[in-house]
C-alpha cells in the first residue's frame, strides 16, 4: 500500500528504510515529550495530503505520541491512518477509540488482546531464526532484507 511512513526524528533512518522498501514516501513528526503522559507536536516535515499514513513507534505505553501524531497527520490531509508499534505496552487501549488511528498492529512482546483495532502479530519465528544464526556463528543481519 503505498503512502506515507511516520517516524519521530530519532527514528527517521529507520523509517526511510522501511519506505524505500515498500516503494513509499516518508513523513517525520517533529514533537517533544514533555512528561510521561503528555506529548507536544511541533511540525511535520512532509506531505501527508491525500495519502494513507503508517505511524511506527518502537514502544508505546500511554499512546499519546500515535494520538498526537494522528491530529497531526489528519489535519494536514492524510486520508488513512494506521499504526505499527514493535513493544506495545498500553496502559489504556480506549485512548484510540476517538482518535483518527483505523488499525494498530502491534508485536507478541507484550501481551495485547486482538479486538477491532488490535492487531497481534508474531515475531516468535524471527526471534528463533535470529538465536539459531547467533548459535551457529552466522550473521543475523541476513535475516531482514532492508
Amino acid at each position: 500500500m503505498p503512502g506515507k511512513f511516520w517516524s519521530n526524528t530519532g527514528r527517521s533512518k529507520t523509517a526511510r528504510l522501511f519506505a524505500e522498501s515498500l516503494q513509499a514516501d516518508v513523513a517525520i513528526v517533529d514533537k517533544d515529550r514533555i512528561d510521561a503522559k503528555t506529548v507536544k507536536p511541533y511540525a511535520l516535515i512532509g506531505d501527508v495530503k491525500d495519502k494513507n499514513v503508517v505511524l511506527i513507534d518502537d514502544i508505546c505505553s500511554t499512546g499519546q505520541t500515535l494520538v498526537q501524531a494522528s491530529k497531526l497527520c489528519k489535519k494536514n490531509g492524510a486520508k488513512k491512518i494506521f499504526a505499527a508499534v514493535t513493544h506495545a505496552l498500553f496502559n489504556d487501549e480506549k485512548i484510540f477509540e476517538n482518535s483518527d488511528i483505523e488499525k494498530i498492529w502491534v508485536t507478541d512482546t507484550a501481551e495485547n488482546n486482538e479486538g477491532k483495532l488490535v492487531r497481534v502479530v508474531s515475531v516468535a519465528k524471527m526471534f528463533a531464526e535470529a538465536i539459531e544464526c547467533t548459535i551457529s556463528g552466522q550473521s543475523i543481519s541476513s535475516l531482514y532484507n532492508f
